[in-house]
């Protein structure tokens, strides 16, 4: 099924691709919203460098024509970049009656231009050595006698340089067109007042975003889509920019600057496209598939023909690498559809929009379809939301992604709070229900002494120091090292603070699952093996996790024993194993590990060793600083304690052992605690 539909996105591009190819393509320039007469026509030419050649009475009859109208590398005439002299004689008397007239002229080269024998212009620098050209477009006032008007053009095309069709519109060596003088200025404000408006609202729109989503990636990195979307906002300015600065922000006299710009919009515009459809997948925790890297290897090949086609390169690659992209995203959205993603119709419907939107503008714009709609605001309009509507929708997405983190992350605080103060209110309930039981035992005490006679008064007091252990017992079990909780709420607190959603999430939910399980175990004299050791392991997991994983453990449980069946003390190894790595491990830079290995000798008796390789108890004797020390002998003494009292209790002879260990040098190399349980 797979290759089936491999095989249908295939033919589908390919389809795309060669109708793109072989699609009827109209000679476009950059469209002026007025009427005017072309004077492409009636031009005569002549190599050379003779002033005399700009007079009106000079004879060019012998002269042969041209068309400067066309692009500069279909005239075989100025390929030598030598100077050339162009004339063209008309008479305004027949043209547009009654209007007075300028010219419009778009030129890539260098020139001067003459009316009447007198210079009005030059364009870019001209001598017989050196040719500095530029590229223009602007408007000229014609004199106003309308009769037996001389144009005379010296001018010359500069070689060496990487000519090529910058945002598609032909280099014409010299196009000029007569326009009423009134249309001039609603040319001007129509093409500052809008296109550059909305030209520069786009710029600044995406530098926004770039900024934005890149500080966004900056505080949460696991976001990559982020990062890929901040790429694509800042090559989309990037690349509107130089159209801004080199298309419609002319005349200008550089024109090396605008071909080489020109070059480098080809990949600036293939890398736009193609980080936004990394960004689709990374939004939606989709890895690149055959879909994604069949529409790289497409839009590569269009980067061919925009460097290979001087004529069709630009406009195929523009077009065809958003078409294509275009579909991949919309892919993107349809699978992200089906596979119930959050926000998946909001990125549809963007889509659909933008594509919409585009098409339509590529058919005004690049293919001359509606020309009554170019002279106004909807071409410009229309290319504004195909732009924008996308990155804006993703825009919202990954911001309502990221308060929806915030609020897991909040929810989660929550329940860490709620279950603190569980343990708090349980702490104060057992010591009331303590103080209780001892006042009414005390006050049954009293009242039986009266009574009953001295043997039986010691008979009760006996089973009064026996419950009393027993209370004790339920108190000491319910215990929780404070200054363990305390450092596990500031651990999550630098992880949320440092914006680590991913780690936080992680310690709240061990840290949660320990408590619950402390809080459960506390209430049971005794508990499985298994319930034990896996509070054991979260306890370890938690400080591995503070020690940035410095800490290695291992629990080796021999398979004869029965996890589920056999039953001891609640948090009777954690003292251990907490008194192991405080000061035994904490002590040495790169850590170390505890092992915990489990076995039953026999069947009344289980054996457990807890083993560490820090740096034994003498030197972390030497080290210890005064709260530490407290630290230590309040963990030690309720673990003795409690063992005095269960043998007490329960009439075992549970033992503990602490032993030194030293390697072959005689050198401290951790120490290890013997337990021996009755069971």
């Amino acid at each position: 099924m797979r290759n089936r539909y491999r095989f249908i996105w295939l033919a589908f591009i390919t389809a795309i691709l060669y109708w793109g190819l072989t699609a009827p393509i109209e000679k476009m320039s950059m469209r002026f919203p007025m009427e005017g007469l072309q004077l492409s026509k009636g031009w005569k030419w002549h190599p050379g460098d003779t002033l005399a050649w700009a007079r009106p009475e000079f004879d060019d009859s012998q002269w042969p024509p041209i068309d400067p109208t066309q692009d500069v590398m279909d005239l075989s005439q100025i390929q030598d970049g030598k100077i050339v002299w162009m004339r063209l004689r008309i008479s305004l008397d027949t043209v547009l009656p009654g209007k007075s007239l300028a010219l419009k002229i778009s030129h890539v080269g260098a020139s001067e231009v003459y009316v009447n024998g007198q210079l009005i212009k030059r364009f870019g620098a001209l001598n017989a050595s050196s040719v500095k050209a530029g590229c223009y477009s602007t408007f000229l006032g014609l004199p106003i006698s309308r009769s037996n008007v001389l144009i005379a053009i010296r001018g010359a095309f500069q070689k060496g340089l990487p000519y090529n069709r910058f945002g598609s519109v032909p280099n014409f060596f010299f196009n000029a067109s007569l326009v009423p003088v009134e249309e001039v200025e609603n040319f001007n404000l129509y093409f500052i007042g809008t296109m550059m408006a909305f030209a520069f609202t786009k710029v600044g729109a995406f530098l926004l975003l770039f900024f934005l989503h890149f500080t966004f990636y900056t505080f949460y990195p696991v976001q990559k889509a982020n990062l890929y979307f901040s790429g694509m906002a800042l090559c989309y300015g990037i690349h509107i920019l130089m159209w801004v600065l080199f298309v419609y922000n002319k005349p200008m006299d550089n024109l090396p600057l605008i071909l080489y710009c020109g070059l480098l919009r080809g990949p600036v515009y293939t890398l736009t496209y193609l980080l936004l459809l990394r960004a689709l997948f990374a939004l939606f925790n989709y890895k690149p598939d055959f879909i994604f890297w069949s529409t790289v290897a497409c839009c590569i090949f269009l980067l061919v023909l925009f460097y290979t086609d001087y004529y069709n390169g630009v406009r195929l690659s523009e077009v065809w690498t958003t078409n294509i992209s275009a579909l991949a995203c919309f892919y993107v959205a349809i699978k992200a559809l089906l596979d119930k993603k959050r926000n998946a119709l909001l990125i549809l419907c963007g889509m659909v929009l933008s594509m919409v939107a585009l098409e339509i503008r590529y058919l005004i714009h690049l293919y001359g379809y509606f020309p009554q709609l170019w002279k106004g605001h909807i071409a410009s309009l229309l290319d504004f939301i195909g732009v924008m509507s996308i990155p804006l929708c993703i825009s919202w997405f990954l911001g309502e992604n990221f308060a929806f983190i915030n609020r897991s992350l909040s929810a989660k605080l929550i329940e860490i709070q709620q279950l603190a103060s569980e343990k708090q209110q349980l702490l104060i309930s057992q010591k009331e229900n303590l103080e209780r039981q001892v006042a009414e035992r005390t006050r049954e005490i009293e009242t039986q002494s009266r009574l009953i006679e001295a043997q039986h008064i010691r008979q009760l007091e006996t089973e009064f120091e026996q419950k009393l252990a027993d209370t004790e017992m339920t108190a000491l079990r319910a215990q929780m090292n404070p200054h363990f909780i305390f450092n596990c709420l500031n651990s999550i607190k630098l992880y949320t603070l440092e914006n680590d959603a991913e780690r936080a999430s992680e310690y709240l939910t061990k840290f949660s699952r320990l408590i619950r399980l402390v809080l459960e175990n506390s209430r049971s004299e005794l508990v499985t093996l298994h319930n034990e050791l896996e509070a054991l392991r979260l306890y370890i997991e938690l400080e591995a996790m503070r020690f940035k994983h410095k800490l290695q453990y291992s629990i080796q449980v021999d398979p004869a024993v029965d996890q589920q069946y056999l039953r001891i003390p609640p948090l009777l190894l954690q003292p251990y194993v907490e008194n192991a790595i405080w000061h035994g491990l904490m002590h040495k830079p790169e850590g170390g590990i505890i092992t915990i290995e489990i076995e039953q000798p026999h069947e009344s008796l289980l054996h457990i060793e807890i083993t560490d390789d820090g740096i034994g108890r003498q030197r972390a004797a030497e080290l210890k600083s005064k709260s530490a020390g407290k630290h230590k002998s309040f963990g030690m003494q309720v673990t003795a304690d409690r063992i005095r009292m269960i043998n007490q209790l329960y009439n075992m002879q549970t033992q503990a052992r602490i032993e030194d260990l030293v390697d072959s040098f005689g050198e401290a190399c951790g120490t290890r605690v013997t337990l021996e349980i009755p069971v």
